[in-house]
């Protein structure tokens, strides 16, 4: 794991530790205060104003900027700067503070492991470097997943491809096994023919069946026993993974199905738990190292990035190159390991263009398992930049029915459901009215594919 560290004259500024050092000795400082000294030293030479930096530290509180200054006077007095001859923070007329001193950041490969939260290092446990790099920023999710599967029998976790489905499943499942009750994983990715999937559950939980119904003969081996029933990348065999888990459901009281796929199962009882990328720096977040590591998509690329070179350390112009990458990527962890690995071959400038090149191949194979007139509906939905609600959905595809103009925005709905429950469109949350997005990778190559 990975930490920065950012030096300025004696002192040394942890931030994921939220720790101030001068020669190696702690020195207390209050939160407030080192948030403001955070946001001073991630932009050196440059005048940051009392009302930004009121909005960052005191976020959506109104506050007097008397507070402010009350901070920034603790700050030098920790600092033991000259009041007439300030070192460090110096007060510029109506424009704020800026930040004198020169700054050195740095990442410091072994310190973050040390100084790590505690649910952020339960979230890796044991385990491959592969694995735990998969569930770097997933110790909420951990949490909640556990929390539903206690709550409820059957839980679908979607999102797209390469989010991390499986690898989070597979973690959180884990605890089952430490209590005793080993899981059945039966990956279905493998599984060609619908009709296969009993055959490929049968064997994952060493039973031996025979008969015309092989569902039935399973179900019937299955009532008495209690695990947890992993139906992994269920997407493409979804309708036989459905009837199995719901039949299984229905005739074994204690048994639970956990699903992975790219939309639910759609059978009674299902929890469907969206899984969401990495967090990812936006496009107005101010430049720094200590600032870009806060986010779980840059420090995945980062340490990925050291695998392939131990002595990585991207400088500012690379570093706002891979938090553009992270941004257009969505913080899917597959991408972004992708690109990171790919640096040992091409320089970072070349990586996007050929990433983007593997993800719509990957595309393309989720596509074809779209009718022709849902992907002419996507092809529609790529023209429109942003957010939309379902009129200006309806307005996009409204052509594409000719025939029947006054059914035109139901069939258009039946189509924007399903590629929203195939994790293709994707629900802005926190809005009053439904409004969708395509990802950009998404939209792109839609666009192309079906203008």
């Amino acid at each position: 794991m990975i930490d920065v560290s950012i030096t300025f004259g004696p002192f040394e500024l942890l931030p994921s530790r939220r720790r101030l050092l001068k020669e190696g000795v702690i020195l207390p400082v209050g939160s407030r205060a080192f948030d403001i000294l955070l946001a001073l030293v991630e932009q050196p030479g440059h005048p940051i104003s009392s009302a930004d930096l009121i909005a960052r530290v005191w976020k959506h509180s109104v506050v007097h900027p008397g507070a402010l200054r009350v901070h920034v006077a603790a700050l030098r007095k920790t600092l033991q700067d000259d009041r007439r001859r300030p070192c460090y923070i110096l007060t510029t007329p109506s424009k704020g503070y800026r930040f004198a001193a020169p700054v050195r950041s740095s990442l410091l490969p072994q310190a973050f492991a040390a100084g790590q939260p505690h649910a952020d290092r339960e979230a890796h446990g044991a385990g491959s470097d592969t694995d735990r790099a998969g569930l770097l920023g997933r110790a909420t999710v951990l949490a909640e997943l556990q929390t539903l599967v206690r709550r409820h029998r059957c839980v679908t976790v979607t999102g797209p491809g390469g989010v991390g489905k499986s690898t989070v499943v597979r973690a959180m499942i884990q605890s089952t096994r430490d209590q005793g009750r080993a899981p059945r994983v039966v990956d279905l990715a493998s599984v060609e023919r619908p009709d296969d999937v009993p055959h490929a559950i049968t064997e994952a939980c060493g039973l031996q069946v025979a008969g015309f119904d092989g569902v039935a003969a399973l179900v019937e081996q299955l009532r008495d026993a209690e695990f947890v029933l992993v139906l992994d990348n269920c997407e493409h065999v979804i309708d036989a993974a459905a009837q199995c888990a719901e039949r299984i459901l229905a005739g074994a009281a204690r048994i639970q199905v956990v699903a992975t796929s790219r939309e639910p199962l759609r059978i009674a009882g299902e929890w469907v738990h969206r899984l969401a990328g990495l967090t990812a720096p936006g496009e107005d977040d101010p430049p720094g190292l200590a600032l870009a590591m806060a986010f779980d998509a840059v420090r995945l690329f980062i340490e990925q990035a050291r695998e392939t070179d131990a002595r990585f350390a991207p400088d500012l112009a690379e570093l706002g190159s891979i938090c553009s990458l992270c941004r257009r990527l969505e913080g899917n962890p597959l991408a972004i390991r992708l690109a990171a690995a790919s640096l040992r071959d091409q320089p970072l400038a070349r990586i996007e263009a050929n990433l983007h090149h593997m993800l719509r191949e990957s595309l393309d194979r989720d596509l074809a398992l779209l009718t022709a007139t849902t992907r002419g509906v996507l092809g529609c939905l790529s023209g429109i930049d942003g957010t939309f609600d379902l009129a200006a959905a309806r307005r996009a595809c409204q052509h594409l029915f000719p025939d029947a103009a006054d059914e035109a925005s139901v069939l258009a709905d039946g189509h924007l459901y399903t590629l929203a429950s195939k994790s293709i469109l994707v629900a802005v949350p926190g809005t009053e009215s439904p409004r969708y997005r395509l990802e950009e990778v998404v939209r792109t190559h839609a666009s192309l594919r079906f203008p």
